[in-house]
């Protein structure tokens, strides 16, 4: 996915398997796209509606020097995104990242054959910033450093590993569920021992064991 980003959807968060009856997925509700291709793409997966899309900007900037339109063209979709937000006070304001500024490498090609060397390109971050000014709302932000996703997958997934203190304990301050190997370093009278307080979730004698867990019961 691309993560230069900002989205803004009419309605809170849920995920596909709500019941909520105003689940966004159910179509009574449209997410604005402030982005690339690639959310789009992961939108249609999650079977959600949308408008908006990428800026085509760049277009204007080959047949045209004038400063006013190129500006124009690339904030319109905030006007439009402030407009929805402060109509819709339960709209909830989504970025996938507030990165200020990419770094490319030296040479590296950019923007029309023109090269640059150390080259800082506006990136999500700059609109995000500039919609926050408006609405003065804090968004959602779903990317890196949040722990959103991270928070999310705690719930598919599990956190595999052969040492309490470490592994397990790690996956547990994670938030996940823990499987316990017994191959490593923790043998089933460490994990049994009274004075063991770290507990598995799972945990199995080999990784070949996997199709059959044991759920933990000491």
């Amino acid at each position: 996915m691309d993560s230069d980003e900002a989205g803004v959807v009419d309605y809170e968060f849920i995920d596909n398997d709500s019941d909520d009856s105003n689940d966004v997925s159910s179509h009574r509700y449209q997410v604005y796209v402030i982005g690339e291709e690639g959310i789009l793409k992961e939108l249609e997966l999650a079977g959600y509606q949308y408008i908006g899309g990428p800026c085509t900007c760049y277009m204007y900037c080959i047949w045209s020097s004038l400063v006013a339109v190129v500006i124009n063209q690339c904030l319109c979709d905030g006007k439009y995104v402030t407009l929805c937000l402060r109509e819709n006070p339960g709209s909830l304001f989504i970025a996938t990242n507030c990165d200020a500024v990419t770094r490319l490498k030296d040479a590296q090609e950019w923007a029309a054959t023109i090269i640059y060397t150390q080259l800082q390109v506006d990136r999500g971050g700059s609109m995000v910033g500039a919609i926050h000014g408006c609405i003065q709302r804090e968004p959602l932000v779903v990317g890196k450093p949040s722990t959103f996703t991270m928070d999310y997958l705690a719930n598919e997934f599990a956190w595999l590993g052969y040492t309490l203190d470490t592994d397990i304990l790690f996956g547990q301050n994670g938030g996940y569920k823990t499987f316990l190997v017994l191959s490593g370093v923790t043998t089933l009278s460490v994990l049994q021992s009274p004075n063991n307080s770290i507990q598995p979730d799972f945990y199995t004698n080999k990784i070949s064991d996997f199709l059959s867990l044991k759920a933990a019961t000491v």
